[in-house]
C-alpha cells in the first residue's frame, strides 16, 4: 500500500506543474494583450510624455535587470523541474524524481521572491518621477492602455493571477518537503504456477503439491505432508 503522504506527494507534483503552466499562461496573454494595443487617439504631447517617462523609468531600473533574469532563468528551471518530477513518479529513478519536485518546490520560492523584492525596488526607484514635468500625462496614457486591455487588466484578473500562483508555490513546495518520503506502489509478484504433475497411471498418484509419487490410496502426501482430500 502507498502511504498518505506518498498520495500527497503525488498530488502535489501533479498540481503544481499545471498550475505553473496556468499561471505562465495567464502572465503570457497579459503580456499578448498589453503588446498587441493600439492607442490612436492619443496627442503628440501625450506621446512625447509617455516615452519620456518610460525611458526614465527604464533607465531607473536597468541596475535591477540582472536580478530580473536571474528570476526568469529560475523559472524555466522550475518548469523543467517540475516536468521531470512528474514524469518519474512511477519509475525507478527515485533520486532523479527527489532531485526534480526539490528543485521546483526551491526555486519557485526564490522567484516569486526576487519577483517581490524587485517590485519593490523598481517601485522605490519609479518614486522618483512622481514630481516629474510629463508624470500626470504619462498616466493618463497609463489608463487608457488599462482600460483598452479590458479583462485582462482588470483586478479581478489581477487576484485570480495572484491566487493561482501562491497555489503553485504552495503545491510545489509540498511536493518538495514531502519528496524524502515518496515511495511508488510496490509491484504485486505474479502468483507461483503449480508444479505440473506426470501422468497417473496404475496403483500410484502424485501430490499436486510437491509432486512426489504417492500410492494412490494415501490420505497424506509422505513427502511434504500435505492432505490429499483437498487436492
Amino acid at each position: 500500500m502507498v502511504s498518505g503522504i506518498s498520495r500527497l506527494h503525488s498530488t502535489s507534483c501533479k498540481l503544481g506543474l499545471t498550475l505553473f503552466l496556468a499561471n505562465e499562461a495567464m502572465a503570457f496573454m497579459q503580456g499578448v494583450v498589453r503588446g498587441s494595443i493600439r492607442l490612436y487617439n492619443l496627442t503628440s504631447a501625450q506621446v512625447l510624455a509617455y516615452q519620456t517617462i518610460a525611458n526614465l523609468a527604464a533607465d531607473l531600473t536597468r541596475p535591477l535587470t540582472f536580478w530580473w533574469n536571474i528570476a526568469m532563468a529560475f523559472e524555466l528551471f522550475v518548469l523543467i523541474s517540475a516536468i521531470v518530477s512528474v514524469a518519474t513518479l512511477r519509475s525507478s529513478r527515485q533520486t532523479l524524481h527527489f532531485a526534480g519536485a526539490f528543485a521546483a518546490g526551491l526555486l519557485t520560492a526564490l522567484f516569486k521572491a526576487i519577483y517581490v523584492l524587485y517590485d519593490i525596488w523598481s517601485g522605490e526607484k519609479l518614486a522618483q518621477l512622481r514630481d516629474h514635468f510629463y508624470y500626470g500625462e504619462y498616466l493618463e496614457v497609463e489608463k487608457q492602455f488599462i482600460d483598452a486591455a479590458g479583462i485582462w487588466a482588470s483586478p479581478t484578473y489581477t487576484a485570480i493571477a495572484a491566487v493561482v500562483g501562491l497555489a503553485t508555490l504552495a503545491s510545489l513546495l509540498i511536493a518538495a518537503v514531502t519528496a524524502w518520503k515518496y515511495e511508488t506502489a510496490p509491484k504485486m509478484p505474479s502468483p507461483a504456477a503449480p508444479p505440473s504433475l506426470p501422468p497417473t497411471g496404475g496403483d500410484v498418484k502424485f501430490c499436486r503439491m510437491c509432486g512426489a509419487k504417492i500410492p494412490i490410496d494415501s490420505r497424506f502426501c509422505e513427502a511434504c505432508g500435505a492432505k490429499l482430500s483437498d487436492q
